[in-house]
């Protein structure tokens, strides 16, 4: 009898390691941000913004403001929703062809994602751009490509 007992205590001692050496729950890997939405194109900061989908917008700049709205995880948000965390990458290229220009942008303020391509880097023409958002290193899907004009 004290044999069991002893083997009883080896194998609790044992299944006690094991459990110890157990590795520790995963952290909460961040949600899938949803694809952005409402794109939209400004010339300068007194301009306004003309929406994508209708028609190809013109930037009067070399340097257009884009943006478009974060939303929640599987899409559609709220309105007035803010996602304070959410940054996003930016692609602009040429109709047809592959990216040209890609830039990362952090948070900026919760409720619109915004990029500002650099004076003079696009010339008179056409291009196309979309962006994907990023929240905690967790990129969502690209949104639909949005085409435009330049024209200085």
């Amino acid at each position: 009898m004290s044999v069991a007992k002893t083997w009883t205590a080896a194998g609790s001692a044992v299944l006690g390691l094991v459990v110890g050496l157990a590795p520790a729950p995963a952290a909460q890997a961040a949600p899938r941000p949803g694809v952005p939405a409402t794109l939209r194109l400004s010339s300068g900061p007194y301009a306004g913004f003309d929406l994508c989908g209708g028609g190809a917008p013109t930037a009067t700049t070399s340097g257009p403001a884009l943006a478009a709205t974060p939303t929640a995880p599987g899409g559609g948000s709220p309105p007035g929703t803010p996602y304070p965390t959410v940054g996003a990458t930016f692609e602009v290229a040429r109709p047809g062809a592959a990216a040209f220009l890609r830039q990362d942008v952090r948070p900026f303020n919760g409720f619109t994602l915004l990029y500002e391509v650099p004076a003079g880097t696009l010339a008179d023409g056409g291009y196309r751009w979309r962006l994907r958002a990023v929240d905690r290193g967790v990129a969502s899907a690209w949104s639909a490509w949005c085409d435009f004009e330049v024209r200085t």
